[in-house]
């Protein structure tokens, strides 16, 4: 168990983390698609979408870990 620090310490770390993956896919993976080549335009569609589904479950996990952290931040100083 941690204290309330510790916990939203760890919580907004992995809050990041989501949204470093997210910009990273649509900014490097989905922008570099074009510039693949030997695939076809049916493989490019189906890259996109795998990774918009990756994109949006890791917007999903962004507003959970903000939700946790409005939890523990109105919660105080119980053990986590």
């Amino acid at each position: 168990m941690v204290n309330q620090a510790k916990a939203l310490e760890r919580l907004n770390k992995e809050k990041d983390y989501e949204e470093r993956i997210s910009e990273h896919l649509s900014v490097y993976f989905l922008a570099s698609l074009d510039n693949i080549s030997g695939i076809t335009e049916e493989e490019k569609k189906k890259i996109e979408e795998g990774i918009n589904k990756i994109m949006n479950e890791s917007v999903k996990h962004t507003h959970m870990f903000e939700n946790l952290i409005q939890m523990v931040l109105e919660n105080g100083e119980n053990k986590y």
